[in-house]
């Protein structure tokens, strides 16, 4: 999958990618277009890849749909997260296999399927949580969402592409 970069002034320090929508499962998240735009002062705002992020941190506007719908899906499996994990959902180990596949959805139809080992962690032997996180502005998708995953910046092109892949036999 490749997406073209978001175009922006040369003097913003990174490479924006245009996120237009987040899927949970087969339900697409309502959030509006603005929440991943970047502010036209250049203030704030936008989303980019970070391979040097550990994890993923989205604007509020779409980490509490994302929050949100993921509590309805998981409704029973839910647990509260272990004392100062930093963690906002989690669940009994035993569940894990109720957790839905994750989609970024990027314009021009690019869409980063995240299955759940690539947003949910195990804590310990009977706690599994969700390893993303609110933003304060600006969205990052981290590495630890990218996992398994090529990514080729071509600058040549001011394109992004991505595509699934077995790290470990490499």
């Amino acid at each position: 999958m490749s997406m073209r970069f978001v175009q922006v002034p040369k003097k913003y320090p990174f490479y924006y990618v245009p996120l237009v929508g987040i899927s949970v499962g087969h339900t697409r998240l309502s959030i509006p277009p603005t929440v991943f735009a970047l502010k036209p002062n250049g203030t704030g705002g936008g989303v980019i890849i970070d391979s040097g992020t550990p994890t993923t941190a989205l604007a509020d506007g779409a980490y509490g749909p994302l929050r949100e719908e993921l509590r309805r899906q998981l409704n029973g499996s839910l647990v509260s997260p272990p004392a100062n994990s930093g963690m906002d959902l989690c669940m009994v180990v035993a569940h894990e296999k109720t957790v839905p596949s994750l989609v970024f959805h990027f314009s021009g139809g690019a869409d980063m399927v995240l299955p759940p080992e690539n947003y949910w962690v195990r804590l310990d032997n009977s706690t599994s949580c969700m390893v993303m996180h609110i933003s304060n502005g600006m969205s990052v998708i981290g590495k630890f969402q990218l996992q398994n995953m090529h990514l080729l910046y071509d600058l040549a092109k001011d394109e992004l592409s991505f595509q699934r892949a077995d790290c470990s036999s490499l």
